[in-house]
């Protein structure tokens, strides 16, 4: 963990539209927190991230509204034109 940094939470498994994903939080020594979601899909891992100051706290339910309607478009990874971008 970087230094001034400290885990505020432990790593805990949530439910978020995109399925399940694992959150913890960091605090830093100036007050600002960083929040992650780690998920993985069709063999790829992403992670979202939400770093606020102390006075933006009150938005954290509302980026855990927003990752609740999260979806994942059908036969959006298998498109070969996506795959070509990627390589």
């Amino acid at each position: 963990m970087p230094e001034g940094s400290m885990r505020l939470d432990h790593i805990t498994l949530v439910q978020t539209g995109a399925g399940p994903a694992h959150r913890h939080t960091i605090g830093f020594l100036n007050g600002k927190r960083i929040t992650d979601w780690h998920l993985d899909f069709d063999g790829w891992a992403y992670a979202v991230g939400f770093l606020r100051s102390p006075e933006d706290e009150n938005l954290f339910p509302v980026v855990e509204r927003v990752l609740g309607t999260w979806q994942w478009f059908p036969g959006r990874a298998a498109d070969p034109g996506l795959t070509d971008a990627l390589a």
